[in-house]
């Protein structure tokens, strides 16, 4: 069985007595990564037809370009990359790749095109050169060029541009108390705008007037385009005055270092220029075209799961909320649908985590073991949260699968869910009792998705 998964066997042993439903579901997720990997996503929305490349129904002609460049940053990069340099081929006339630490880099023929490693979830130096020669790229770009831009999820810490006067460590910072105090990604990325030399649109402002094409697989819930990699190609509809007002609603103002919130107290002062707005003349040759959502993983884990004869229920595709309560609610649902007959319930989008004690896991793996609480003692029920990066929070694991036993056997080993979820170290209890999955990379990331599975056998 083709899997993505890499520790099959041992998830198989773990829920040996649920047969059925654990292969089912090793064969839903794979289904759901398969189909939002960068090469399948973009080969069902562009075609090179002579000299023209077509985009969805959008024709551009590029004999009208003087030169072609490729940029690409984010999870996806790399696959994205290697789909345009075999489409354009000899077309592209150099580019800045730029694509996370650890991920296998194809053997693409391009030596005209620069690929940089960079740092993920933390940005570092690595990403700071590589935002300078994107710069650098930049300021060579002519009128009548082309940009094909290539954007996925991870861009915001791949691609790190401080704003004059903010440090690499000041930005760091700000992120990382953002993300403790249980910050949304859209709060979160209205801040690293406003603190950013290249996000919220001014991306397309450095590369205007050129012509520009954004190829966007999106990792964020209702797939808001200026949220996706902080919308360095999109018009940013936020301000300096939400970015302080969120500041003030975390109660963290007092945190965040002194220069960012100086920056943010003249930028709402209207001392510094704010981010280009949806009226900006730079967006008038700027094209975005989503090419991958996790609407796309959830369908096609759906329609995997009828082709075996299974009923199916898409939950959303926009969850939200704190990781533990959602994966409460997953749990209080998987309950209430326990004994129907062969039912997959998949949803998709991203949770958030409040960090409140020093353990270690991810907002996928609190989703599964605050949904363990509700199903204790059940059978033929599984749970499972994952993020479709294969990376869940500071950990190797992409998420976890849970069952009726995930709780009692944690109970007989006196280790209380509810203790491991207080201290945010859910990874630690999946780690004793079984149920992490591992993927390793996946190449792709359209941010997270969960399966309940439940029979009747």
């Amino acid at each position: 069985m083709s899997t993505i998964i890499k520790n099959t066997d041992e998830l198989f042993d773990r829920f040996s007595e649920s047969n059925e439903l654990i292969r089912l579901l090793v064969e839903c997720i794979s289904k759901a990564i398969e189909s939002v990997q960068p090469m399948t996503a973009l080969a069902n929305h562009v075609k090179l037809q002579e000299n023209v490349l077509i985009i969805n129904n959008h024709e551009f002609d590029l004999k009208k370009f003087e030169r072609i460049f490729l940029l690409s940053v984010g999870k996806a990069s790399l696959g994205m990359s290697e789909f345009v340099i075999n489409l354009l081929r000899k077309n592209i006339d150099g580019g800045v790749v730029i694509y996370p630490e650890g991920a296998e880099k194809p053997k693409i023929n391009a030596p005209n095109i620069d690929f940089i490693e960079s740092s993920h979830p933390v940005p570092n130096e690595k990403g700071l050169r590589a935002a300078s020669k994107v710069v650098e790229l930049s300021r060579t770009i002519k009128p009548n060029d082309l940009i094909i831009f290539l954007l996925s999820g991870g861009a915001s810490a791949l691609l790190p541009l401080p704003f004059e006067g903010i440090s690499l460590e000041d930005k760091i910072e700000t992120t990382k108390i953002l993300l403790k105090a249980g910050a949304t990604i859209h709060e979160v990325n209205t801040v690293r705008k406003h603190i950013s030399a290249i996000k919220g649109g001014r991306l397309a402002e450095m590369l205007y007037p050129a012509t520009v094409i954004s190829l966007i697989i999106s990792d964020v819930p209702g797939d808001n385009l200026e949220v996706i990699g902080s919308g360095p190609t999109v018009p940013d509809p936020t301000t300096f005055k939400d970015a302080y007002n969120i500041l003030i609603m975390r109660n963290i103002k007092d945190k965040i270092p002194e220069n960012v919130v100086r920056l943010i107290e003249n930028g709402v002062r209207g001392y510094i220029k704010e981010t280009p707005k949806p009226s900006s003349h730079v967006f008038q040759k700027v094209r975005n075209f989503i090419v991958a959502r996790v609407r796309d993983a959830c369908l096609a884990a759906a329609e995997h799961a009828n082709k075996k004869g299974w009923n199916t229920i898409i939950l959303s595709d926009e969850v939200e909320g704190e990781a533990s309560s959602v994966g409460k609610v997953f749990g209080s649902i998987a309950k209430y649908y326990h004994k129907k007959s062969k039912l997959l319930i998949v949803s998709g989008g991203e949770t958030t985590v409040r960090v409140k004690g020093n353990g270690i896991g991810g907002r996928n793996q609190e989703v599964a073991l605050a949904a363990s609480i509700k199903i204790a003692g059940l059978k033929d029920v599984l749970v499972c949260s994952m993020g479709t990066d294969g990376i869940d929070g500071p950990t190797d694991a992409a998420g976890a699968i849970v069952d009726g036993k995930t709780y009692n056997l944690g109970v007989s080993n006196m280790m209380h869910p509810e203790d491991y979820l207080n201290n945010n170290d859910s990874y630690n209890y999946f780690k004793k009792i079984g149920g992490l999955i591992f993927t390793g990379y996946t190449g792709t990331n359209v941010g997270d998705i969960s399966m309940i599975l439940t029979t009747n056998s």
